[in-house]
Order: structure tokens, then C-alpha cells, then sequence
């Protein structure tokens, strides 16, 4: 009898113990994401962090973390937080740099063309950054797979 009481007590510690990880490892992407902007891992700031994801990306909004919010989270996505103009304020840069990897100079040209349209009707100004070690560019344009999730978000005629 002890034995089974044993194994149940290391099954309820090891159900914790994952449920514990799975919220750290969300507070961890969320935290990378920019959603959550502090170090403080308050139970609070990862519910309004979850909120805030389920709505920016249509889910039932909870505020938990279910297996939709889970299956997003561990999506793959670029490499810098994806919300940062949605939720944080203004922007104040008006130089902006842009790099595009491993393209043809058709592509970047037809890119240059599209920022040389922003620059006219805004006070914006647009530089293409040959090398990013040496100039950081702020934003970075990527061919992306046709199996991306990102791909969903594009005009249908894109």
C-alpha cells in the first residue's frame, strides 16, 4: 500500500511540476514577444499577457493558457517581438533601415520602389542596409514558406 501512495504523490508532483514549466516556458515567449515588458513573473501580468495574445490573434479570450494559445505560442515566427507597434506607443523614428537577405536585386528593387512611395506621402525616409553587423536595420524583409501561418494574414491577391 505505501508503494501506491509513493506513485501517486510522484504523479501529482510531476503533473505540478509540468504545469509550472508550461507557464514559465509561455512567460518565457511571451516575455520574448513583447508582451510582457517587465521581469516580474506575477500571475496577473501573464493572465493580462495571455489576454492580450488571444485577442491580437482572434483566440477565445481567457486569459489562460489552453491548447490554441499553446499551439500559437510554440509556432514558429520571426525573431523579434510581433506586437511591439500594436500595443506599445508611437514609434519616433523617421529614418528608417531596411535589409534584405539572400534576394535578387529585382526583389530589393521592387522593395526600394515601395518605400520610395512611403517616402513621398510621409516624413518618412527609407535606407536599404547592405550589411547589417555594420548599420542595424530595423526592419528586415524574409521570403517565408507557403505552409507559414503568416501567410493567412496577407491580402488574398499578394
Amino acid at each position: 500500500m505505501k508503494s501506491k501512495h509513493v506513485l501517486l504523490l510522484s504523479i501529482i508532483a510531476s503533473v505540478s511540476a509540468t504545469k509550472n514549466d508550461t507557464i514559465k516556458y509561455a512567460a518565457s515567449f511571451l516575455k520574448r514577444l513583447g508582451y510582457i515588458n517587465t521581469t516580474d513573473n506575477a500571475v496577473t501580468n501573464i493572465e493580462s499577457a495571455l489576454i492580450t495574445f488571444q485577442e491580437m490573434y482572434n483566440l477565445p479570450v481567457s486569459g489562460t493558457l489552453n491548447n490554441k494559445t499553446k499551439f500559437l505560442l510554440n509556432s514558429p515566427r520571426c525573431s523579434v517581438g510581433e506586437n511591439n507597434f500594436m500595443i506599445h506607443s508611437k514609434w519616433n523614428k523617421t529614418k528608417i533601415r531596411w535589409y534584405f537577405p539572400q534576394t535578387q536585386q529585382a526583389h530589393r528593387d521592387t522593395v526600394k520602389m515601395a518605400f520610395d512611395r512611403w517616402e513621398e506621402i510621409s516624413n518618412l525616409k527609407f535606407e536599404n542596409v547592405q550589411n547589417p553587423h555594420r548599420k542595424k536595420p530595423d526592419i528586415t524583409i524574409a521570403v517565408i514558406r507557403k505552409e507559414s501561418q503568416f501567410l493567412s494574414r496577407l491580402p488574398r491577391h499578394f
